[in-house]
Formats: structure tokens, sequence, C-alpha cells
């Protein structure tokens, strides 16, 4: 059944980590998001649908989608039902839960695509100061900005997020940036880390580990929860994550999906 949007939000926000991808979806896109939620005795489960055109980046990943799916709930049982309700569409659904992915391999015959980690500081511990030889900003001048397209952050984007606060971490090598990263709001007080890029002829020198110390720094300072978030198969990222004392909260798994392919059951 369809739900008013406060009573979505009230249910997500019971554990905004764990459901900050729909969260930063619904922040972001608004009224093109569908939302469905069902309720029964083991609780709920919320299946939300959003255009793949209206997304830079699951138009950008997945151009022959034209939807995106988010599972979200704790009812397994709800879940699985609004599965089964799904319209027909050629889709990425994206999942953190082990039953559904389970449903979408069986009945759908779902194929496995990307596979995302986040991590996040568990205690609210840091020095709370700016690593030395780190610099940061509020101002995505034009030296910056193009460092982040490396990891396919366009100009509307970032500045958008650094209209809403966010803030950049670099490390310069004769007065040039060589390693960057950024701050910027997912949902309400949960931040992302993101755009991390580091010049190859720079790598495998620190330089990421002190901007992302930096960021981590900065939002734990500010009173925000932190968010990283790396490919499943990026294992660099993910021992830098490990090694600066981040922790694994959510792995979310992408699936592409043809309804008209499911199997009766």
């Amino acid at each position: 059944m369809k739900s008013d949007r406060a009573t979505i939000l009230s249910l997500l926000r019971s554990d905004c980590l764990r459901h900050i991808v729909t969260l930063k979806m619904l922040s972001l896109y608004g009224d093109h998001v569908q939302t469905i939620l069902s309720e029964d005795d083991g609780g709920w489960a919320l299946m939300s649908l959003l255009p793949t055109r209206v997304s830079d980046f699951d138009r950008r990943i997945y151009p022959n989608t034209t939807l995106v799916v988010l599972m979200d709930g704790t009812s397994h049982e709800a879940k699985l039902r609004l599965l089964n309700n799904m319209p027909a569409e050629h889709m990425v659904v994206k999942t953190y839960d082990e039953s559904v992915k389970d449903r979408l391999l069986n009945r759908f015959q779902a194929k496995p695509a990307l596979s995302f980690v986040s991590y996040t500081a568990l205690s609210p511990h840091a020095s709370h100061s700016t690593p030395a030889g780190v610099c940061e900003s509020s101002v995505p001048d034009g030296e910056i900005t193009p460092i982040f397209g490396h990891n396919g952050y366009e100009p509307a984007e970032l500045s958008r997020h650094f209209a809403d606060g966010a803030r950049w971490f670099g490390v310069r090598d004769h007065g040039r940036i060589v390693s960057a990263c950024f701050v910027f709001r997912n949902f309400e007080t949960v931040w992302e880390i993101g755009g991390v890029f580091t010049e190859p002829d720079h790598r495998r020198r620190g330089h990421a580990r002190k901007v992302v110390t930096g960021a981590l720094n900065h939002l734990l300072a500010s009173g925000f929860s932190p968010r990283y978030q790396v490919r499943s198969d990026n294992t660099e990222s993910i021992r830098l994550a490990e090694t600066i004392g981040l922790k694994e909260f959510l792995r979310m798994d992408h699936y592409l999906v043809r309804t008209d392919e499911a199997v009766s059951t």
C-alpha cells in the first residue's frame, strides 16, 4: 500500500545508516521516487522506485534499465511480497537483504552487477585536527573540480554539494594538488567521504590516508556520522578504511532484473 512520506521517513530514520541509500535518494530526488509500504506482524517493508534517467550515476552505469529499485525494512515476508509485485520493467535492484538476493537470483534470474561496502566510525574518537601537510577549503576552485571528476562527480553536482556545506581536503606537491577528497551531506547528520583520488605518480606515499583522515576528523569534530563507501573489489580503498579504524556497516549489492523473465512459483 502507498503511505505518506512522513511515515516512511520515520521508519527509515529508525536506523539511518542501514537505510542511508534510500534516505539519500529521497533527499535528492523527492517527488521522482515512488514508495510502496507494506506492513505485517513481522514489521515493515518499503519498495522505492526511481526512474533511472533521473539519477546521473545510474543513468551512466545502468543505461539499459528504466528503474532503480531499493528494498528496505524489517519484515522479510513483506519484502518478498513487494518483490512479487514489481512493475514489468528492466531494472537495477539494490539490496543488503540476503532473502531478497535469493529471491532475485532464483525467481527473477537476476544478474549480479556492482557491489558496494560502506564504512563508518563506531566510536567518535579522533584527533579532531587536520593532519600535517593537508590543506582544506569550502570553496571548490578550478583546480579541485577536475580532480573529483575522475570519480564521476559532475560540476553541477559538486556545486550543489558545496552550496550545502561540503568541504575538500588535499595534499600539494610543488604547489599542485596531487591527492584529494571531500565531504558532503548524504542525509541530515550522515555525511559522505567521497571523491578520493591521487595522481598515479604520487600513489603509495600515504597521501590518500592523510586526506581521508583529515576528512574523517572534520566530520567527527562536527558531530556528524561519517560514511565511506567503496566498491567491494577496490582492495586499496578497503585497506585504507580498515587502516584508519573504520568499520563495515553495510554491503549493498546491485542486480540487473527483467521481471518478464521471472520463474513461475
